[in-house]
């Protein structure tokens, strides 16, 4: 016989485990790349909120005086 049904079944789920497996090792990368991004946006946003405390509390401390 040419063709082994068993033997292309066997090597077809090979083939598609093995992509799963690298379909979730990208997704944990670009998820990574996501978190990486997220964090940098909240400590972007936490000093953008401090730089606008300190501007409005010199400007306050400015016209007391």
């Amino acid at each position: 016989m040419l063709f082994d049904p068993e033997e292309v079944a066997a090597e077809g789920q090979a083939t598609i485990d093995e992509t799963t497996k690298q379909l979730t090792a990208l997704k944990n990368t670009r998820d990574g790349f996501i978190l990486a991004g997220d964090k940098e946006d909240a400590a972007r946003s936490e000093k953008e909120k401090a730089d606008r405390e300190k501007k409005a509390a010199d400007e306050k401390a400015a016209a007391e005086k």
